[in-house]
């Protein structure tokens, strides 16, 4: 009797002692592929989560050079917004909701940046000015041909700096937006100051004199929306719905600001 009891006992701390390192190691993997609408290779794109509430910017990753990439989250993350972002693409963001110790495929198309006109002025900032918004902001000049460019004498041979825009239209104005001929770029991380999710641009130039260069020609064309695919039925179906609760959101509002107006 007492060896029975004994191994009853042993056989249940084994499974509890499994059942809690499954717990310990529970994880949710999600990975995928993210494209651009112009099916190019990008100059460097990341993801990360958006969890709101000052956690606005978890586990972000680079992807690869083809565009992959994977995340790994501890199983207490149910609900959040997974963000991707591109240099000189527009950021995409998507409410996702996942189940513990799943992995899932997600992939996304996102678009280049879209400008309606040619813009009014183009100037720089950067490590040159401390990103100072009023101290020796550069313009960028424009040819005929629409491509703009600036030179951008440095204290050092590493020029950090971001493109901004001044354009008459609202859409387009405080666009941020990164040379083409950097040598690499770094997200800037959470909401910040500067350019909110954009990246700043990097070159280096020995003799100190940097030569920025950049072709918005190639951002007049519109692309459709964003998309987001998934082999997981259960991020389909909530993509639907949020996509019909907004529907649903936009057409209240505006009934009820119909019925306003004619009051």
């Amino acid at each position: 009797m007492k060896k029975t009891l004994t191994l009853i006992l042993t056989i249940l701390a084994f499974n509890v002692g499994a059942f809690s390192a499954n717990n310990l190691f529970a994880e949710i993997t999600i990975h995928g592929k993210v494209t651009s609408s112009t099916n190019q290779p990008f100059e460097r794109a990341d993801v990360w989560l958006n969890a709101g509430y000052g956690k606005e910017y978890l586990y972000p990753t680079q992807c690869d050079k083809d565009g992959f990439y994977k995340i790994i989250l501890p199983d207490n993350f149910n609900q959040f917004r997974l963000v991707f972002s591109a240099v000189n693409h527009s950021q995409a963001e998507f409410r996702i909701a996942v189940l513990p110790n799943t992995s899932y495929e997600i992939n996304a198309t996102i678009n280049p940046h879209y400008f309606k006109d040619l813009p009014d002025t183009i100037f720089v900032i950067g490590n040159f000015n401390n990103f100072s918004f009023e101290d020796e902001i550069i313009p960028m000049n424009k040819n005929e041909k629409g491509i703009y460019s600036a030179t951008i004498r440095s204290e050092n041979d590493t020029l950090a700096y971001i493109i901004f825009i001044k354009a008459q239209n609202e859409e387009d104005r405080g666009k941020s937006i990164n040379g083409q001929n950097a040598l690499f770029y770094k997200p800037n991380g959470n909401y910040d100051y500067i350019s909110g999710y954009g990246y700043t641009s990097y070159v280096v130039n020995k003799t100190k004199n940097h030569n920025i260069v950049f072709d918005m020609n190639k951002f007049l064309t519109e692309y459709p929306e964003p998309e987001l695919t998934s082999t997981s039925p259960a991020i389909n179906e909530l993509r639907q719905f949020n996509k019909m609760g907004q529907e649903l959101y936009y057409e209240t509002r505006d009934g009820i600001h119909s019925k306003m107006k004619s009051v």
